[in-house]
Order: C-alpha cells, then structure tokens, then sequence
C-alpha cells in the first residue's frame, strides 16, 4: 500500500479535486491520502472534515503551531502513516499523478528506496511555471549543488516516492526547517539510499495562488545555509 501525504496550507478548492482526480487515476492501486493542514483559515480544514465523511481511506491531520513550515508538516505526517510506501506531493495538482504507477514500479520492480518526480530531465517539455518561478528553481538547484547535491536534476522536487521504513529511519536526522524536504533527505541520506528520478510534466495551478513568495525564499536560504555548515562540520 502506499499513502499519498500532501501538504494543506488554505487550499479549500484545491482538497476535493484532489481526491477525485486521484481516484481515477489511482483506481488499481491499494492507496490512502493523508493530507496535513498547517493551521489554514480559510475553511480548508472543514473541506477536510467533510471529504473524510465521505471517503473512508482519506484521513488528515491539523499542524497547530506558530509558523507555518512545510518541512515540519511532512515530517509530523510521516510519523502517521504505516504504508509501505509514502508519495509526496502538492494538492494543487501541479504534479503529474499519473507518474504514481511508474514510481512504484520502480521502488517495488528496480529496488530503489526513493524515486523523484523531476520537472527538469527532459529540458524540452512545457513546464507549467513563470520565467520568474523557473529561474528561482534554477537558481535553487544550482545552490543546492554546494552542500553536495549533484548528478540530479531536481532536488528541490515536492514530488517523489520514498520507502517508508528508509525515512523514518532519516528523519530523525532532519532538523532544518524549510520548503524543501527533499533537499534535506537527499543530504542526510547520503550514499545510504538507492534514488532514480523519472520525467513528470508539471502543470499550471488551476485554484488559489502559489505561497511563493519572498519570505519562502529567504527560508529556502536559510535552510540550504545550515545544510551547508552541517557539511563543513562533517569535513572537520
């Protein structure tokens, strides 16, 4: 079985396309969704409770802290969930779901721990972002290639599937905050696990308005900034 844990910060008219859109894609595979609020107020959290009534396999659970942190969301998600397998992703549905079968394949055929969604290993598809937005991806992964992340193409992916028991047994390890759990995994993991990646389109946002913004980059920083001085420790 595998969970689907997505990440909610006020997403009321994302959360009941999600599940729709995932049930028809997922229909022959043994799935449940987690969805994790990060304390929304705009109603999302009643979308929740109303989808939960209706769909047995849905479930969710409500971050109650000061700070909003998508890092801390996953992390606290995981520890919920006792799958085999955990497929992040957004419930904007930006990601490719389709892609989910393929990733599992790949875990459960090919014995990889931890299979990435990338939205730039194929350089020639349409990628559903700003020239802004694309730039900052860009520029991020560029970034991330100082504290050792290299030979991938998308470290700053939200989408990926990862064997269960493989992080929990690293997440113990994952002490920055931030927007890019992965980018924390990857580092934390080291040569430890066995990763591929796979091409995935990535569409426009449909509903609501991407939480981008100027204070998220700045966190990225921060957290790529204590992933760099935890590297230079280890060197010492």
């Amino acid at each position: 079985m595998i969970t689907l844990l997505v990440p909610v910060f006020e997403e009321k008219n994302n959360i009941s396309n999600f599940v729709n859109k995932t049930c028809e894609i997922l229909k022959d595979i043994d799935f449940k969704i987690l969805f994790v609020d990060d304390n929304s107020k705009d109603g999302s959290i009643n979308e929740l409770e109303n989808i939960c009534k209706n769909f047995s396999y849905v479930n969710y659970i409500i971050r109650k802290a000061p700070n909003r942190d998508l890092t801390e969301s996953l992390k606290l998600g995981i520890l919920n969930i006792d799958s085999n397998l955990i497929c992040v992703t957004d419930c904007d549905l930006q990601h490719d779901l389709k892609k989910i079968p393929k990733m599992i394949s790949k875990v459960l055929k090919d014995n990889y721990d931890l299979v990435i969604g990338s939205r730039f290993l194929n350089n020639n598809k349409k990628i559903g972002l700003s020239f802004r937005r694309k730039l900052s991806s860009k520029i991020g992964i560029y970034l991330s290639k100082f504290v050792g992340i290299k030979n991938l193409s998308d470290p700053l992916s939200g989408f990926f599937v990862v064997k269960t028991n493989i992080i929990k047994n690293l997440i113990g390890e994952i002490d920055s905050k931030g927007f890019k759990l992965l980018l924390s995994l990857l580092f934390v993991s080291g040569d430890k696990i066995k990763i591929c990646e796979i091409d995935t389109d990535f569409f426009f946002r449909k509903e609501d308005k991407s939480k981008l913004d100027f204070k998220i980059k700045i966190i990225f920083l921060k957290q790529l900034m204590k992933i760099f001085i935890k590297k230079i420790k280890k060197k010492w």
